[in-house]
């Protein structure tokens, strides 16, 4: 159902950043979309938390801002917490040029205060370095950065 709902609201990818049971996810979803269109998601995995992931991830998100994928994309974990934090902290530090220390502020509020035994995964917030070949205009920043 999750599936269906992005698809219908124009969402072209997303992507679970476990292992675990996505072997029996589909997918492809095919969907009617907001704008009354045949539209499709694709749904894909990311273990953004084992290393050498994040330019998996930052891949997919430089595509969709570059336009080479059509839509908004989705990466999601279990809770929405840990891996989904982490990915979204370091999408911050590499798009809209968030410092470490805001990224790890913000990784740290969004888990609701489930922070207690994931040091590895704050560790790698603060120590995330940009990836140069993923760089965006000024104006792409202006369109897409909170």
């Amino acid at each position: 159902l999750g599936l269906n709902n992005l698809c219908a609201e124009g969402f072209s990818e997303s992507f679970y950043f476990y292992s675990t049971n996505f072997s029996t996810a589909p997918k492809k979803t095919n969907c009617v979309n907001v704008d009354r269109e045949n539209s499709v998601l694709d749904y894909g995995q990311i273990s953004v938390l084992s290393s050498g992931n994040e330019k998996k991830l930052l891949q997919k998100v430089y595509d969709h801002i570059k336009g080479v994928r059509k839509g908004p994309m989705l990466g999601h974990c279990w809770n929405g917490w840990h891996a989904s934090g982490y990915g979204a902290a370091i999408s911050l530090q590499q798009f809209c040029g968030w410092t470490p220390t805001a990224a790890h502020a913000y990784w740290l509020k969004n888990t609701d205060g489930n922070d207690t035994g994931y040091t590895t995964v704050e560790n790698k917030v603060k120590s995330f370095k940009s990836m140069p070949e993923f760089n965006i205009t000024a104006a792409e920043k202006a369109a897409i950065c909170p």
